[in-house]
């Protein structure tokens, strides 16, 4: 389990408006193994709040589980979901990914 909170600024222009702001900051990344490391499940999440400019709150997430098929070779199924208090106009609040992919590790 790793976790972090800080603040900051941030200089943002989006459509030539300058949205630069102050902000929160706070992640935490969990990882459990299981099968004497053969099985990984992880969350992994970081939510953002600006307090002036574009005035939000972003919540980005990784969640899934990761299986070791062969020594460095493991397949994994993911889910990302994003969620944004005040979305840039023209687009969703809310994102939705499904992942399913092979990777190798080192």
């Amino acid at each position: 389990m790793n976790f972090q909170l800080g603040a900051g600024y941030a200089a943002e222009t989006t459509g030539g408006k300058d949205e630069s702001t102050t902000n929160v900051d706070w992640k935490l990344d969990i990882s459990y193994t299981l099968f004497d490391g053969e099985m990984t499940l992880f969350h992994n999440h970081n939510i953002y709040r600006s307090f002036s400019g574009r005035e939000n709150t972003v919540l980005n997430t990784e969640t899934g589980v990761r299986y070791k098929l062969l020594q460095n070779l493991n397949v994994n199924l993911q889910a990302n979901y994003d969620y944004d208090t005040e979305p840039v106009a023209g687009t969703d609040s809310k994102d939705l990914e499904v992942l399913i992919g092979v990777g190798l590790t080192f």
